[in-house]
């Protein structure tokens, strides 16, 4: 499903939140105190979010790019190692006789 489905309540929801994050922002730019410090907090957290957000992505194509260089299938274990064929068998490594 490409597109999501909202419910009414949610939008709702989702708005009072909004609004009420907008009216201390409004508080903020008439100069209240308190209101100039939560905006900060929350301009920050949003801020760091999107830091995040984008060093992941950095991340993540960095990866893409690597395993393609490498020519590994999806999904495949970056620690495996390549199969070896056994050694035949010798002297040294078979078990004592009984």
């Amino acid at each position: 499903m490409l597109v999501p489905q909202f419910t009414i309540r949610w939008l709702l929801g989702l708005t009072a939140v909004l609004a009420g994050v907008f009216s201390i922002v409004s508080l903020a730019v008439r100069g209240r105190g308190w209101a100039q410090g939560v905006s900060a907090g929350f301009v920050a957290l949003v801020a760091g979010m999107m830091v995040y957000a984008a060093l992941f992505a950095l991340a993540w194509l960095a990866g893409e790019v690597i395993s393609r260089l490498r020519k590994q299938p999806p999904g495949g274990s970056p620690f495996r190692q390549p199969e070896t064929p056994m050694p035949p068998p010798t002297s040294q490594n078979l078990p004592p006789p009984p």
